[in-house]
């Protein structure tokens, strides 16, 4: 072998330990113990102490399929022991690092052919058949805060598209991560395993974002195929990843619109009507709850499904309990613990800091229907930045505005607000902010509560 073997075909880890046994072939096949020794000499000579050196079954490792996270460190030194100038041991460390980060990439990438079943303990929406695609919209957004049900109302309009098409619709979906703990899914993996979705081998999936973008949109073209993404962060997150040809359709799911991005029909999924609560509480208990109590329970928790749902588990799981029992503050606490407080500081994480305190002041404010005047006087801050922050509250669904200048909190929205300030802010930074407040009131004519505002109807 005049040349050494080229390493730019492999596509997975296990296919360039497979090349680097080729290396070692081609630089005359030294045995493990003396690739050791070189490597202990590499990295003595480069200041590292005899503690780091590696043993020879390390090195032998390196050679092994079948191993998830390689050393790489370890594989960049015995690629240059076994290459025969820089330029060859540059590229192949340079391959290497592209198949790790690749591979660390899809770790985080959950791609699925089919739609998932419907999520446990939510129930689909009676008002489903409104979200179907107008006009030339390819893509259908559902937006609204943290347990509104956005994904749901994605499983259950991709099952009516199937059904529709007679269920010959290829399905492409993958769970984003735009709001979970650690990073979102990166375009560039989504796009790998679409592309492997779509019968496009390992081996001929191109490196580079631009190509995978391109390769993908020629290759879902004419295929008819339904794109259902969840959990976007943002526009650029899904921008590559959305079919361009009229025969495809997509779904998203995101906790704010999607600036920039042409033919999308945006639904702000809104609170579940008394009806709907009580056929989550019938599907979740197998009982037909009272309609006053379960218009009472929906009215306290502004109609947010996965509160409704952490309810209804209660009464399924408590089957003593009295409806009574179930008071305002109770089911409060139990949607709280039931994964609204989880949801609500994942939300809370992505925000910046001046909009975190923001979000914490408002529970200061006794009741529903607040203006900006009134909130400016609880931060001290300047009316103008005040608003900005409010509408970028709203955009994120963690408060409601009636258009006209005044707002609302969602009452789980309050009560996580007023945990968050409890431990986030001094006693005495909020009673001055109480302080101001009152000053504020006391110097302004007493205006009613606009009358389209309900604390318990934040559209979300």
């Amino acid at each position: 072998m005049l040349h050494p073997p080229d390493p730019r075909q492999a596509r997975t880890i296990d296919d360039f330990i497979v090349a680097l046994r080729l290396l070692k072939l081609w630089s005359g096949n030294p045995s493990i113990t003396q690739i050791a020794r070189d490597v202990c000499r590499l990295w003595r000579a480069a200041g590292r102490p005899d503690t780091e050196l590696p043993a020879r079954s390390t090195v032998g490792n390196c050679f092994l399929t079948g191993r998830r996270r390689p050393n790489l460190d370890l594989l960049a030194a015995v690629i240059n022991v076994l290459a025969d100038d820089e330029n060859t041991a540059t590229q192949w460390i340079g391959v290497l690092r592209t198949i790790m980060q690749d591979a660390q990439a899809s770790e985080r990438v959950r791609i699925d052919h089919r739609i998932p079943v419907d999520i446990p303990g939510q129930i689909s929406r009676r008002r489903a058949g409104q979200w179907a695609l107008p006009g030339a919209h390819q893509a259908v957004l559902f937006t609204g805060m943290p347990g509104a049900g956005k994904t749901t109302a994605a499983v259950q309009l991709g099952r009516q598209v199937l059904d529709a098409a007679g269920g010959r619709r290829r399905v492409l979906f993958a769970h984003l991560r735009g709001l979970h703990d650690g990073p979102p899914a990166a375009p560039d993996a989504v796009l790998a395993e679409f592309l492997r979705l779509l019968g496009i081998p390992a081996e001929s999936i191109p490196h580079s974002l631009h190509a995978r973008a391109a390769l993908y949109q020629r290759t879902v073209s004419g295929t008819g195929a339904m794109v259902v993404l969840d959990d976007a962060t943002d526009a650029e997150h899904v921008r590559d990843l959305l079919p361009r040809t009229p025969d495809t359709r997509a779904i998203i799911t995101a906790r704010r619109g999607l600036d920039g991005l042409p033919g999308i029909h945006t639904v702000s999924l809104p609170p579940f009507s008394r009806g709907e609560a009580r056929d989550l509480m019938h599907a979740v208990t197998g009982d037909d709850p009272h309609p006053d109590a379960v218009g009472r329970i929906n009215d306290t928790l502004g109609g947010l499904p996965l509160g409704l749902a952490a309810v209804a588990e209660h009464i399924r799981q408590h089957p003593h309990w009295h409806p009574d029992d179930y008071s305002a503050e109770a089911v409060i606490d139990i949607a709280m613990e039931g994964g609204v407080r989880a949801s609500l500081a994942r939300a809370d994480r992505e925000l910046p800091a001046d909009l975190r305190r923001l979000l914490r002041v408002l529970a200061l404010y006794p009741g529903p229907g607040f203006g900006a005047s009134s909130v400016a006087a609880l931060t001290d801050l300047r009316l103008t930045p005040v608003r900005v922050g409010l509408d970028e509250l709203v955009a994120r669904h963690l408060l409601h505005t009636d258009g006209a200048g005044r707002y609302d909190l969602h009452p789980l929205a309050r009560r996580y607000a007023e945990e968050r300030l409890r431990l986030d802010e001094p006693f005495s930074w909020t009673l001055r902010a109480r302080q101001r407040l009152d000053r504020h009131q006391a110097t302004r004519p007493a205006r009613p509560v606009a009358s389209g505002l309900r604390q318990t109807a934040l559209s979300c």
